[in-house]
C-alpha cells in the first residue's frame, strides 16, 4: 500500500471506493426501510384526500338537489294549504250560512209564538176588562138607582 503525504480533501484511494460502496448500501437500506413506507404513505394519504374531495363534491350535489326537492315540496305544501284555506273558507260560509238561515227560523218560530201568547192574553184581558167593566156598570146603576139590579 502506497500512502500518499499530501493532504487534501478528497483523496483517491481504496478506502474512497470502500466509503461510496457503504454509501450506496446506506441509501439501498434508508431507501428500503424509511422512504418507500413514506412514499407509499403519502400516495395513500394523497388518494385519501382525492376521495375526500370527491364525497365533498358529490355531497354538494347531494344537497343543492335535496334543496331543490325541499323548495318544490315547500311551494307544493304552500299551494296546497292555499288550497285547503279556500276550502274551509267556503265550508265556513256554508255552514254560516245554514246557521244564520236557522237562527233566522228560530227567531220567526219564537215570534210567531209570542204573537200568539200575546192574542191569547189580549182575548183574557178583553173577556176580564169586559166582565169588570159590565160589573163595575151594574155597581154604578145600582148606587145611581139605589136598588139591586138582577143580571140576566
Amino acid at each position: 500500500m502506497h500512502i500518499i503525504s499530501k493532504i487534501a480533501m478528497i483523496t483517491i484511494n481504496e478506502t474512497l471506493f470502500v466509503e461510496m460502496i457503504s454509501f450506496l448500501i446506506f441509501l439501498f437500506l434508508i431507501n428500503r426501510i424509511m422512504f418507500k413506507p413514506l412514499r407509499a404513505t403519502m400516495s395513500e394519504r394523497d388518494g385519501y384526500i382525492l376521495g375526500v374531495e370527491d364525497d365533498i363534491q358529490d355531497a354538494g350535489c347531494r344537497l343543492d338537489a335535496l334543496n331543490r326537492e325541499i323548495k318544490e315540496n315547500e311551494s307544493a305544501v304552500v299551494e296546497k294549504a292555499l288550497e285547503d284555506r279556500n276550502k274551509l273558507e267556503e265550508e265556513g260560509s256554508i255552514e254560516s250560512e245554514k246557521i244564520f238561515v236557522q237562527a233566522k227560523s228560530e227567531i220567526e218560530n219564537i215570534r210567531a209564538e209570542n204573537h200568539r201568547i200575546m192574542a191569547e192574553q189580549l182575548f183574557e184581558a178583553k173577556k176580564k176588562l169586559a166582565r169588570e167593566s159590565e160589573e163595575l156598570a151594574v155597581a154604578i146603576i145600582e148606587k145611581v138607582l139605589d136598588r139591586r139590579v138582577v143580571r140576566g
